[in-house]
């Protein structure tokens, strides 16, 4: 997948809704264009951040303001008191504990899978932003059966923790 498609992809699923009143969830959900678009490398992370206004944004997680490299990964969010980034060896998304200094979480095999996991939460997640939708148990089941479809059970912890409780 390639930064525009990621970002078509969110704005399709955005604008299911109506805005009225809720015209302030642009700044949160949707990463903004910046003045100044550069031409894009290929390389997803760095074209996403070379292009669009991330900070303050969220979709599943916090975006940081800029790309962290620490050691082998490449840090691009938060989640809580985690760091997600990319394992530059081996291309996997990994939750890493800062206190800790380790993986908490194998997230996904790759970028892609990740991305199409996260636009999955995203579009779970938008109806509680608009409707103030009270989610339960076998809507938390739903969203972890398909991304349970995406991934192998050794990426699965965390949302097994997350969804299933």
């Amino acid at each position: 997948m390639n930064v525009e498609e990621f970002i078509n992809r969110l704005n399709e699923s955005f604008s299911k809704f109506d805005l009225k009143g809720f015209e302030f969830l642009t700044d949160i959900l949707l990463p903004k264009p910046k003045v100044k678009i550069n031409s894009c490398s290929g390389k997803f992370l760095f074209d996403l951040y070379d292009n669009y206004i991330l900070s303050g944004r969220t979709i599943g997680f916090d975006f940081n303001n800029k790309l962290e490299i620490h050691g082998e990964f490449l840090f691009f969010a938060t989640q809580d008191i985690f760091n997600i980034g990319i394992n530059n060896e081996t291309g996997q998304i990994v939750m890493w504990d800062t206190e800790w200094e380790k993986i908490h979480h194998m997230l996904s095999p790759d970028l892609d899978t990740f991305l199409n996991i996260i636009l999955k939460i995203y579009d779970y997640s938008l109806p509680g932003w608009f409707e103030e939708k009270k989610y339960e148990k076998n809507d938390r089941l739903v969203l972890f059966e398909q991304i349970e479809n995406l991934v192998s059970k050794e990426y699965l912890a965390h949302y097994t923790e997350a969804f299933n409780s």
